[in-house]
């Protein structure tokens, strides 16, 4: 099978522009293309959930616990015991009674956490 003279000239343009393609990237000649850093932006702290709404102590679970600044699933399992064992809280300062929670924390946790006696459930922003 003979071919054309445009064939031959389509049929040399490929083999060169495929020895091309191999040469640069036997070379490993890169065009400069920038990427920007795969960063996840976190909200600020103003926008974060956690600022829209307390947490009622009396109500949430392990997992709005942990939700929390400072608390994961170990402590949050200390909250609920202490719920558990000794009724509802009557005050946030009593967290302090929770192996684990100081001042510190306390001072860090207060401004999220609410305890919500007599008011609807959502009134206290619970999740």
């Amino acid at each position: 099978m003979l071919l054309t003279s445009s064939e031959r000239r389509l049929l040399l343009a490929l083999i060169l522009l495929l020895a091309f393609g191999y040469a640069i990237d036997l070379l490993g000649i890169r065009p400069a293309i920038e990427t920007p850093p795969v960063r996840q932006e976190l909200p600020p702290i103003e926008e974060s959930p956690i600022r829209q709404g307390k947490i009622d102590l009396n109500r949430a679970d392990s997992r709005a616990l942990q939700s929390l600044p400072g608390i994961g699933p170990a402590m949050a399992g200390r909250i609920l015991d202490y719920r558990r064992e000794r009724g509802p809280f009557r005050d946030v300062v009593e967290l302090l009674q929770i192996r684990g929670v100081g001042e510190k924390t306390l001072e860090r946790l207060q401004p999220y956490l609410c305890i919500d006696k007599n008011s609807p459930p959502d009134s206290c922003g619970s999740f």
